[in-house]
């Protein structure tokens, strides 16, 4: 099904350097990096089991493996290397800005005075040990969900630009936090304006109809999840905020398959064609409305 490519989980202070010469084989183009203590580094092992994820062994490391490999998240404990300045942080959050940093750190004075100078330099997010795989997966789906999104609304991005900026920031949320939509109206309500105009807008710019923008929104959500985490189908609707019956049908009618079978599917460039093929074909859904 997956592969799975890590380095041997290494204590922290090891003094062996990272193989990076073997690189891993992301799926679904999302790939870790760690810097952490062996027990929360295997943490991150066991959570994203399905997806590559590279362990440094220290700052040096980190950073060869950012410069080598296309990373997406990094987890990592800033207050490995006690200093009163955190600079091996700030170097890495500013010479790699694009990619999303998360603090794992525990509760205590120092470590929060230093979260709190990291989050103003491009900190993603902080992870409070003990941590559950639920919030590690929480702290990083935005991400999973990203590449996929840049890719499918890329093929119309020309058409975003013709409408109207609180309509245009209104379909960006949708795609990153699809939950919160249902139907058109939810779309007008984030612009605030009419469903009539939103309908209006969307097919004189050629994007189509907010309700498979919805649906599409959806789908690229619900397929990293079945992708990049163990959480069933059940779950992965509540977070879609969909019925599963819904779901299935969506997927049967874009994909062909069930959500279950879908999970099985790894290839990122062929669920792009495949949901862009749907939603530029003009003819009706047999799915119910997102």
């Amino acid at each position: 099904m997956f592969s799975e490519t890590t380095t041997q989980d290494p204590s922290v202070g090891d003094s062996s350097a990272l193989d990076s010469s073997v690189g891993p084989k992301p799926i679904g183009h999302l790939t870790l990096a760690t810097l952490l203590p062996a027990a929360a580094a295997e943490l991150i092992r066991e959570t994203f089991r399905q997806t590559a994820v590279l362990h440094a062994h220290s700052w040096i490391d980190l950073e060869a493996v950012l410069g080598i490999h296309n990373i997406n998240v990094v987890f990592v404990d800033p207050s490995l290397r006690p200093l009163k300045e955190p600079s091996p942080m700030l170097k890495l959050l500013s010479k790699y800005s694009s990619t999303r940093f998360f603090a794992y750190v525990s509760v205590s004075a120092t470590n929060l005075a230093q979260v709190a100078k990291l989050s103003r330099h491009g900190l993603a997010g902080v992870i409070i040990h003990p941590a559950d795989e639920c919030s590690l997966w929480t702290a990083v789906e935005r991400a999973a969900g990203s590449g996929l999104v840049r890719q499918s609304v890329g093929a119309f991005e020309a058409s975003l630009g013709k409408l109207s900026s609180p309509l245009l920031s209104a379909v960006r949320d949708l795609f990153e936090r699809p939950h919160r939509y249902q139907f058109a109206a939810d779309i007008a309500l984030q612009a605030g304006t009419t469903t009539a105009i939103v309908r209006r807008d969307l097919k004189s710019a050629n994007v189509g109809s907010p309700q498979k923008l919805v649906i599409l929104a959806k789908l690229l959500r619900g397929y990293s999840y079945l992708a990049h985490s163990k959480l069933p189908v059940e779950g992965i609707c509540v977070r879609l905020g969909l019925d599963r019956r819904v779901f299935a049908a969506h997927c049967g009618a874009v994909f062909g398959c069930s959500p279950s079978r879908l999970r099985h599917h790894t290839d990122e460039d062929e669920i792009v064609r495949t949901v862009l093929e749907w939603f530029y074909k003009p003819t009706r859904m047999r799915a119910r409305p997102a």
